[in-house]
């Protein structure tokens, strides 16, 4: 491995400024053959790899790993090509400022990893991740003393309509008719019978410009919209029943937190001009212009127009927003009696940087913006009466684990291995885009729901109201009815699938109708692995499949003997010394089987 930083001298002795620079390794020698470790969320670590790797780890070459280890996560964009090229393009703090030289805050490193795979770059980028980052300091999910003793038990998320609902013409948020379908929905699925749990993620819950008690019908204004994405941060009062209806979904065995945005503030309302709101808006550069003595550069606002209405993006670091942010928050769980709050556009990727200088964070580039939310969740974590869940868009490494518990994203169709939860699983949670494939429950949502599954993500975050009454009717019993089974098979599996890293998947055998998905998920500190095989084929042939899983490539060590354990079973499938852990089996129609690799007694 190779570890290295650097000084670059500026000429001009402080007559000129630094506003952005990259690093980049040259193109390496790689082939047609050649894969790349690239997750969306994992955003100082890339890799090159031989995917013959995978299984054997002796007919490929060797990984590269390349990564920025760079505890506080200042602002910085990765790349990697096809042709071999890794660059990482970074923001630095004090844009603008006069210097003679720059000294970089962190080390990269380039290594070679021998015989390595997708998972060993994972791997490598982990072990430094859980020991330096500043965003995993509160340690694993399992030992976390903040987070609800629930948490790991929500195994299905969902949402409502917004400003509209099929199922009756009007008001996708009207508490009585949301908890009318959810408290249906709920008992459909009995997910608490296997200790499992339904989260329901509610928009439209508050009143949003329109007269409390109206039912979203008489808006305060005529000149610009009232409801979703307008008024914020005035969310309150809630709707007329808000608070009752919460209280009897989460009788009814559901978790519910509500929408609000993280960082957008209507321009039109009042309270942004009484409050001087501008001052906290983030701003940019509107030219590269070095501050000096007589020279301010000048500041635009970020003012983005959607929904017919312009919204004005707040900079955390601003004292403003974070009381504000707080205050909303602690009300929602404390007055309303939410689980949580689900807060947007936090964790969705766009550059983070704010060049006001009297925000009290670096100009331009820096981690206050991460750090800034960091923050306001720990206020409201504790100013909370009882421990809550919060989740924000996106999957971005600095925003999970110590800040947010849950993210939405889930990459589960663009990265088919399971890249995020091999670095973070046992951190944080995922779930999303089930509902954005709107795959009907007897045309695909099955199949979908599956590679959630076996990527370790929380299956569904879909708009239920999109799929009519179909949940309930009895044609689809037969899919509904696997899907509960896939809430039951993570409920076995959870102390791997929840607490524990995914690991690399199981290579079938036979595989009849190559209609089966897989994954594997490691506790290390407990040397054992539990992978789980999926069959949602509409075609009711039964599928064979066959296993022969070298423990070591699982993460586990060679010199232990293995059991074999059917989890929903609790059948004893064999018992393994010094070779493969080999079995054979067939699935039918939608079922799955959940396999413990355990060390013998």
């Amino acid at each position: 491995d190779s570890t290295f930083g650097y000084t670059f001298g500026v000429e001009g002795d402080g007559h000129c400024a630094l506003w952005q620079y990259s690093m980049q390794v040259p193109s390496l020698n790689v082939t047609q053959r050649t894969a790349r470790f690239s997750s969306t969320g994992v955003q100082q670590a890339h890799g090159y790899y031989d995917p013959r790797n995978n299984e054997t780890a002796a007919a490929g070459v060797d990984a590269v790993y390349f990564a920025a280890h760079d505890p506080s996560h200042i602002d910085k964009q990765f790349q990697g090509t096809t042709a071999g090229t890794f660059k990482c393009s970074v923001t630095p703090p004090g844009q603008s400022l006069p210097l003679g030289s720059y000294t970089e805050s962190f080390p990269y490193v380039l290594g070679v990893l021998p015989r390595g795979d997708w998972y060993d770059v994972a791997s490598q980028y982990r072990a430094w991740a859980t020991a330096h980052a500043e965003w995993l300091t509160k340690g694993a999910l399992e030992h976390r003393a903040d987070l609800p003793s629930w948490a790991a038990d929500i195994t299905m998320w969902m949402n409502n309509n917004w400003g509209g609902d099929p199922l009756t013409p009007n008001y996708g948020g009207d508490p009585m008719h949301v908890q009318l379908e959810f408290r249906a929905l709920a008992e459909r699925l009995n997910l608490a019978a296997h200790g499992g749990a339904l989260g329901l993620h509610w928009y439209e819950w508050d009143t949003l410009g329109y007269e409390l008690g109206s039912n979203n019908t008489k808006c305060d204004r005529d000149y610009a919209p009232c409801g979703f994405d307008t008024h914020y941060p005035e969310y309150f009062p809630a709707r007329v029943g808000c608070k009752e209806a919460v209280t009897a979904m989460q009788g009814a065995g559901m978790r519910v937190i509500p929408y609000i945005n993280g960082q957008l503030f209507d321009t039109l309302i009042p309270k942004y001009t009484n409050d001087n709101a501008l001052h906290a808006v983030q701003k940019h550069f509107a030219q590269k212009t070095m501050t000096t003595a007589k020279v301010q550069p000048a500041l635009t606002p970020h003012i983005e127009f959607f929904d017919n209405i312009h919204s004005a993006v707040v900079c955390p670091a601003t004292d403003y927003w974070q009381n504000t942010m707080t205050d909303v928050m602690l009300r929602i769980v404390n007055e309303v009696g939410f689980d949580g709050v689900y807060v947007d556009q936090v964790g969705n990727g766009e550059p983070r940087q704010c060049s006001d200088p009297t925000h009290n964070h670096t100009i331009g580039g820096g981690d206050f913006w991460w750090k800034s939310f960091k923050k306001i969740l720990t206020r409201v974590r504790d100013g909370a009466a009882q421990p809550t869940i919060y989740m924000t868009e996106g999957i971005q490494e600095q925003v999970a684990g110590d800040t947010f518990d849950i993210l939405l994203g889930l990459e589960w169709a663009h990265e088919p291995l399971p890249m995020w939860h091999s670095v973070y699983g046992g951190y944080m949670f995922a779930t999303g885009r089930a509902g954005s494939v709107v795959a009907p429950l007897g045309g695909g949502l099955a199949d979908v729901f599956t590679q959630q599954f076996v990527q370790g993500g929380v299956m569904g975050w879909l708009t239920y109201q999109n799929y009519g009454t179909t949940w309930l009717d009895p044609a689809h019993a037969t899919e509904v009815d696997y899907l509960v089974f896939l809430s039951k098979a993570r409920m076995a599996g959870k102390p791997w699938m929840a607490y524990g890293r995914a690991t690399r998947p199981l290579r079938l055998g036979a595989n009849t109708t190559a209609t089966l998905r897989t994954g594997c998920f490691v506790r290390e500190e407990a040397a054992s692995v539990v992978c789980v095989v999926a069959n949602a084929a509409k075609d009711a042939t039964p599928t064979a499949f066959t296993m022969a899983m070298a423990p070591t490539r699982h993460g586990l060590p060679s010199s232990t003997a293995y059991t074999l354990t059917d989890l929903m079973t609790g059948t004893v499938l064999g018992t393994y010394t010094g070779g493969p852990v080999t079995h054979s089996a067939v699935l039918t129609q939608y079922s799955a089987a959940v396999l413990l690799v355990s060390p013998a007694a």
